[in-house]
């Protein structure tokens, strides 16, 4: 599997593809693009050309399968292409075909939009194209949808026919601004969290293990006393003060840096980007950490909740974190990034973009759930992704 929608599944062609794809290739309406309808010998060569693009290019057309049934729909990927410039102008475009019961269901686009966020977060590509034929009104209007712009126009000769086509292009936008979660992201705070839940859980003769103090990690300590032990508001409060006794001392020193972590913001400084540290952990202690850690110098700001309650949750951090920053809600190049629900909510009160990296305590279904934008494997894979700068 290459990628994964809603409802699609995008995969590679194999050979056993053929009769499936010439059910839409065959047919004129699909194909008339081309003018005609393919044999099954053309439509057998189709499926040959993309196996032989995987090799070469390491993507081609791929076979759209409907998860609903299993069934093979259409094809659609990312193809080098003429421009309309010469063979040494070949970009990538993204293309598709859809067998005609499938039509005006919104598969086009749910496929295509998922080869544009492929091509810019897995292929790192700066710009796609779609190449489209000047009367195809419905893929004009999907290549819209997609957030393309008509940047040119070509000639196409095929079968002694010209072929006026339409060029649409869109560009990846840099993130100039970037929000960083602390702990799940830069840190693995597991132990110094633990270990203050539990000093403070013991004021209450309240014992937990491992697993039912995990939640605490991310969200503001005086929900997490709430939701998971039962603990009234004046208790949670209690016992939030009990942590701080033992996590000022000794847990905030009680953590490691991911792997990777120092050399993502070395490249994004490096990028000329601004990073700003957004977390709910106080900022007295996130400032310590980042010090004690060796990584202070490579922000901007750091932006954490405060002691007194007044700036507890993700989204009071995230405002105050755009206040700092002379920015708006709604700012286009600003992303926040984290490993729990609650940096992808908090972005997304604020109409920002985010990421959720999977390496930190969240969960991969956890933060497709949330919604986030873009998902890192590795803080190497977010480096990579966040650190595209705009062509001068």
């Amino acid at each position: 599997m290459i990628l994964e929608t809603k409802r699609l599944i995008l995969r590679e062609m194999t050979e056993g593809d053929i009769p499936a794809l010439h059910g839409f290739l065959g047919d004129p309406e699909v194909m008339y693009a081309y003018e005609h309808g393919f044999s099954m010998e053309e439509s057998a060569d189709w499926c040959r050309r993309q196996m032989a693009r995987y090799e070469k290019d390491g993507f081609g057309l791929w076979a759209v399968i409907r998860k609903e049934d299993g069934q093979l729909i259409g094809d659609c990927g990312i193809t080098m292409q003429d421009i309309g410039k010469g063979e040494a102008e070949k970009k990538e475009e993204i293309g598709y075909h859809l067998r005609k019961d499938c039509w005006h269901q919104g598969y086009a686009i749910e496929a295509a939009g998922a080869v544009k966020k492929y091509a810019f977060e897995v292929l790192n590509l700066p710009e796609v194209y779609s190449i489209i034929r000047d009367t195809n009104l419905p893929s004009q209007k999907t290549a819209k949808r997609n957030g393309m712009k008509k940047c040119g126009e070509s000639v196409r000769h095929y079968m002694g026919i010209d072929m006026p086509h339409l060029i649409y292009s869109v560009r990846r936008i840099p993130y100039e601004t970037i929000f960083l979660d602390l702990d799940g992201t830069l840190i693995d705070s597991e132990q110094g969290i633990l270990h203050s839940v539990a000093y403070a859980l013991e004021k209450f003769g309240i014992s937990a293990t491992r697993e039912e103090m995990l939640p605490f990690i991310g969200p503001p300590l005086i929900h997490s006393f709430q939701e998971y032990t039962g603990l009234t508001e004046e208790d949670a409060a209690k016992a939030v003060a009990f942590y701080r006794e033992n996590f000022g001392v000794k847990g905030v020193y009680e953590y490691r840096l991911y792997d990777g972590v120092t050399d993502l913001l070395k490249g994004l400084k490096k990028a000329g980007k601004r990073v700003v540290m957004a977390t709910s952990k106080p900022e007295k202690y996130a400032r310590i950490i980042a010090e004690d850690a060796g990584i202070l110098e490579y922000f901007d700001a750091v932006c954490g909740s405060d002691m007194d309650g007044k700036r507890l949750t993700k989204e009071d951090v995230i405002a105050y974190a755009l206040d700092t920053c002379g920015l708006k809600e709604g700012d286009p190049s600003v992303v926040m990034v984290g490993d729990r629900r609650h940096d992808i909510q908090g972005a997304k009160a604020f109409g920002l973009a985010s990421a959720g990296v999977l390496y930190g305590f969240g969960s991969l279904e956890e933060l497709r759930a949330a919604g986030a934008d873009y998902l890192f494997m590795t803080a190497l894979e977010a480096q990579e992704y966040l650190s595209f700068q705009r062509e001068p």
